[in-house]
């Protein structure tokens, strides 16, 4: 009963802050900071002289096939063709570009609770940018992860070990490990948003629920392209761009959703006290 009365509340605020509308603005805010952080995140990955190919094939579990077309032709065509050196003396205006995104959630959130922005702008553009270099910084770890996981995994495939077993188990740890640091990232940006410092614990239900409709959406609606939609044959080659738009359009909106059900128990319990 107590859950049924939540979810009520829940499509009231939703309703009242016009949740649907302001992902509709968070989708071009990110749209914009897409690239740029792509950029930034590729230059990152080569100065630790990684396989980029290997992370993009990891994305491949979040980010629906046509939206990573896009992407990879980005990659291809910007960043593998450009001199490093042109690369990196671009890459202050890129992180600054790419937090263009995280400015809009860290607004887009404290409006959930309530709150006026009460910090300085310049504080809050850093506050986006940390955010960017956090979330580029998980994305490497995960990276390593996937690395040192195959590593593990050819030693074992070399001791006779099934291999439909090592490489099902090996896929899925490697897969739990990214969710966890995506949760891990996901809980800081619903933390540091909010105009007040708000404990850790309080953000969890938001953070659970948001990287959870992220993985079971993102496979629901890649499956769908896959099979039922016919995007490449309506629009030819620029259909991966709605894709794409399409799928940071769901992306916005949960994590608007996210950040609307933690400020709702924060009030609730405020409400209780």
């Amino acid at each position: 009963m107590k859950f049924i009365k939540f979810i009520a509340r829940l499509i009231r605020k939703l309703q009242e802050d016009n949740t649907f509308m302001v992902a509709n603005g968070l989708t071009y805010k990110l749209l914009l900071s897409t690239f740029p952080f792509l950029i930034f995140l590729m230059s990152l990955i080569g100065f630790f002289h990684l396989d980029s190919a290997i992370i993009l094939d990891t994305a491949k579990d979040f980010v629906p096939e046509d939206a990573m077309n896009i992407i990879y032709v980005f990659i291809n065509e910007v960043i593998d063709v450009q001199s490093p050196s042109i690369l990196s003396s671009s890459l202050i205006l890129t992180v600054w570009s790419a937090s263009t995104g995280f400015n809009a959630v860290i607004v887009s959130i404290n409006k959930a609770y309530g709150y006026e922005e009460s910090r300085t702008w310049l504080r809050t553009k850093i506050t986006s940018i940390l955010l960017v270099l956090l979330f580029a910084v998980t994305i490497v770890c995960a990276l390593f992860t996937v690395i040192f996981s195959d590593n593990f995994k050819n030693l074992f495939l070399k001791m006779n070990f099934a291999e439909w077993f090592i490489n099902l188990f090996f896929h899925l740890s490697t897969f739990s490990i990214a969710i966890v640091l995506i949760l891990f990232a996901v809980m800081l940006i619903y933390k540091f948003a909010v105009a007040k410092n708000m404990s850790l614990l309080f953000v969890l239900p938001g953070t659970f629920s948001t990287v959870t409709l992220w993985v079971i959406v993102s496979r629901i609606f890649n499956f769908y392209l896959s099979n039922f939609s016919n995007y490449s044959k309506v629009y030819g080659s620029i259909g991966g761009i709605f894709v794409l738009v399409i799928w940071l359009n769901l992306i916005s909106f949960f994590l608007l959703l996210g950040g609307e059900i933690n400020a709702l128990i924060y009030t609730m319990i405020e409400e209780n006290d």
